[in-house]
């Protein structure tokens, strides 16, 4: 079952989904950045939402979001401008 989701959800991403817009490219630009950054933006966040009170899966989602969209847009806005760093990045 687990293994024809996956499959499924593949093919499903790669007929329909598949296609070379701005937005896409420059998320993919970015995508190894992210990787390298995330666990340092992640645990930020959620050091910052540790006093909050709200149930737990609420605040997993608020933190997953702010996470992804932070590590894009560190990654897209200040690591990417640095000078040299695109090579590496």
């Amino acid at each position: 079952w687990c293994i024809g989701m996956t499959i499924s959800l593949i093919v499903l991403f790669r007929q329909k989904f598949n296609k070379n817009k701005s937005f896409s490219k420059a998320l993919a630009k970015n995508s190894y950045t992210v990787y390298l950054i995330h666990a340092p933006v992640l645990v930020s966040i959620s050091v910052l939402f540790t006093p909050v009170m709200i149930p737990i899966p609420l605040k997993y989602l608020i933190v997953s979001i702010l996470a992804v969209v932070s590590c894009f847009l560190i990654s897209h806005f200040i690591l990417r401008r640095i000078p040299g760093a695109t090579k590496v990045l």
